[in-house]
């Protein structure tokens, strides 16, 4: 079947349709046997249908149909999920949208009064997940992130390159076997901080918005245009120096950082190789090349005049959400963990949304491990996508998992958080239950099959 623009025909279209009529299923004409045959051109539809707007087109054995009535933004009105599945379609791309839901298609939920595109919802510091449920940015906390976290930075475990913030240590083989402050931010009020994947260096997040580095600083991980050791808290340098920072990720020997106007800046390693006997560039800068750098980058592609509200770094792959919950990824994709299916790596943000069943969802929490991501949506449903050979995601066989796919094991939960380490992913539940999965090396020595 096809429509016609007819400005003569009273719904401004004149449809036709062709193939098998056995049936009269092409609605030609009333019920007529001698008219039941097969129709080898385009023949205008009879009756009432002649001139209607046509929801979309079916196929059958029997020929092509179709299928009339209401659709709002290509969804028909009876699906479930028009209107982004939270209103009801009456005419066409017209959506009468449920208590808590807002936007032409219905998709913006509603938090404390205030739709979830408002630059204030969420207190101007997370994103309206779903109705009345804020998803706070890294650094504030409470049920509509207003309150800021102030404290106290303490560290604990490996010291030897100075990352444990005491500056004290700095020698091989140094542990601190207990919580201990970091005396190099005595009198300062810490609201986040990063550490690298090795640990073997730190990024502070102030209260203020000033960002600091300290411990081993091997292709500039520290920001501060060199690649000198830190047993002493240094600034963060170049484009960041001054502004606002607020938020903060390391991986593996690379960096990211947001200021408060959504500019992204990475800087340290453009590549990866865990033992520096090989060196490959994956690109998890994200500036289109695979160039290296002591300081801070704008990360360009799309992102460059986009706002980015949240980011996460994997061990050679970086994450990006906006301020309208679209996720990007980017850099290694060797396990396809970027999420667009090949395995090539990506020099510039990807926009994973348009993939797999994360398919135009908004996302409002993000995480990568080695060579794995786990994304959630505003739903509360979490997803993954790339490497599942240690139960990353809980599924088994041992593969890699693309496009993205919903992760099981969580029906009836809503999940408010998600995580990810080398080979591991954790899920923190509304009524605060935390699960984890993935490979338990440390301690409990097998792997978690069944994890949930």
């Amino acid at each position: 079947m096809i429509q016609v623009n007819d400005t003569t025909a009273l719904g401004g279209y004149t449809n036709f349709v062709w193939g098998d009529n056995t049936l009269n299923k092409v609605m030609i004409s009333p019920f007529n046997a001698t008219l039941q045959s097969t129709l080898k051109v385009p023949t205008q539809i009879f009756g009432p249908y002649a001139t209607s707007t046509f929801a979309a087109v079916s196929y059958s054995s029997h020929g092509v149909y179709s299928i009339s009535g209401n659709s709002c933004f290509g969804i028909f009105a009876e699906d479930v999920n028009t209107c982004t599945g939270h209103g009801n379609c009456i005419a066409l791309d017209t959506c009468v949208c449920r208590t808590g839901y807002a936007d032409v298609d219905c998709g913006l939920p509603i938090c404390y009064g205030l739709n979830s595109s408002h630059p204030s919802v969420c207190s101007g510091h997370g994103m309206c997940g779903d109705v009345d449920a804020c998803i706070c940015y890294s650094g504030y906390t409470g049920t509509t992130c207003g309150n800021q976290i102030i404290g106290t930075l303490y560290s604990a475990g490996g010291a030897d390159t100075g990352q444990a913030a005491d500056g004290l240590s700095g020698v091989y083989n140094t542990y601190t076997w207990y919580m201990t402050q970091a005396m190099a931010f005595s009198g300062v009020n810490v609201t986040w901080s990063s550490i690298s994947q090795e640990g073997d260096a730190s990024l502070v997040l102030t209260t203020a918005g000033v960002l600091y580095g300290v411990g081993l600083n091997t292709y500039g991980l520290l920001g501060d245009g060199t690649a000198t050791m830190r047993l002493a808290k240094t600034l963060v340098t170049g484009p960041v120096l001054g502004k606002k920072i607020i938020d903060v990720c390391a991986g593996l020997k690379f960096a990211m950082a947001v200021d408060s106007t959504g500019k992204l800046y990475a800087w340290g390693y453009n590549g990866y190789d865990l033992f520096f006997i090989n060196f490959f560039s994956y690109g998890q800068l994200g500036t289109g090349g695979t160039t290296s750098t002591y300081t801070p980058i704008q990360v360009g592609g799309d992102l460059l005049n986009i706002t980015v509200a949240q980011i996460a770094c994997g061990t050679s792959h970086a994450m990006a959400i906006t301020s309208n919950a679209t996720a990007f990824i980017w850099g290694n994709n060797d396990f396809k963990q970027v999420g667009d299916g090949l395995t090539t790596d990506r020099l510039l943000p990807f926009q994973i949304y348009l993939t797999g069943l994360i398919y135009k969802k908004r996302v409002v929490h993000i995480a990568g491990g080695q060579r794995h991501t786990v994304m959630l949506a505003a739903d509360g449903v979490p997803y993954g996508v790339g490497d599942c050979y240690y139960y990353q995601f809980g599924t088994c066989p041992q593969t890699v998992m693309s496009p993205p796919f919903i992760i099981p094991g969580f029906a009836g939960k809503r999940i408010v958080r998600v995580a990810a380490g080398t080979l591991v992913s954790h899920f923190l539940d509304s009524t605060g239950d935390l699960y984890g999965v993935g490979y338990n090396s440390h301690w409990a020595v097998r792997i978690l099959k069944t994890c949930f």
